[in-house]
């Protein structure tokens, strides 16, 4: 990674806007969604994206000094700059890491092999039902599910299911796909279904691995592993059942 790369990324200018916009965000209770596009147009949200689908690489904090930077630059003072900065950078990536699901923490490399395979049948069935490469996914993990299905999208927040909407109308997402192992709380009762908005549909296609605990719905089945349900927040989508208001 070329040197200098912090200050390009994370311009003084971009950090002071985000500064002034936060107050308003915390006091409003509101996504911040004008913060994120301007971290996305200046590359920020790339950086663990390998060079071959257009990031900047992975930022290992242990190989590049640079991560370390951009971390100072982003929250400064912070304990986990402070770790990299002072060069405990095991303890950093580490942490880093967990945060970016990277899977370099010792641990997960067992669980690696059955998310890869979950992530590889939702690319499959994606494929069979015929969807678009162009629509988007809103999921748990966006970088993740864009290398698997060649699908953009964005991350499934942890908010209340207005907030989620109002991300999915933003970045006119079509699909969610949702994991029961890292089901948000607003969308555990999706995956029970046990409760929908009107917003997102009945479910396309489940994985069933037998694992799942017990749903509350009527019939008492077990949660999928995964399900993708289509999104409707567009005028005129019918696939919920509804056309979108």
């Amino acid at each position: 990674m070329a040197a200098g790369v912090a200050p390009t990324v994370l311009s003084d200018d971009l950090i002071a806007r985000c500064g002034e916009r936060a107050a308003k965000h915390d006091r409003d209770n509101t996504f911040f969604t004008d913060d994120f596009e301007e971290l996305r147009r200046s590359g920020y949200l790339t950086m663990a994206v390998p060079a071959a689908f257009g990031g900047r690489g992975v930022v290992s904090v242990y190989e590049h000094v640079d991560g370390a930077a951009l971390l100072e630059r982003l929250s400064p003072g912070e304990p986990l700059a402070a770790l990299a900065l002072s060069g405990r950078d095991d303890e950093a990536t580490d942490i880093l890491a967990t945060l970016l699901g990277l899977w370099y923490v010792p641990g997960v490399h067992g669980t690696w092999g059955s998310v890869r395979d979950q992530r590889r049948a939702v690319a499959s069935a994606l494929e069979q039902m015929g969807v678009p490469l162009t629509d988007r996914l809103m999921s748990i993990d966006a970088a993740g599910y864009k290398y698997y299905t060649g699908r953009g999208g964005v991350v499934l927040v942890n908010d209340p299911l207005e907030t989620i909407r109002s991300v999915a109308e933003a970045y006119d997402i079509r699909w969610l796909v949702l994991e029961r192992a890292d089901a948000v709380p607003a969308m555990e009762p999706v995956l029970a279904g046990t409760a929908r908005p009107v917003w997102i549909g009945a479910p396309v296609w489940t994985l069933e691995d037998g694992a799942g605990a017990r749903g509350g719905g009527d019939t008492g089945a077990s949660l999928p592993a995964v399900a993708i349900y289509p999104v409707c927040t567009q005028r005129n989508d019918e696939r919920c059942g509804t056309a979108a208001k």
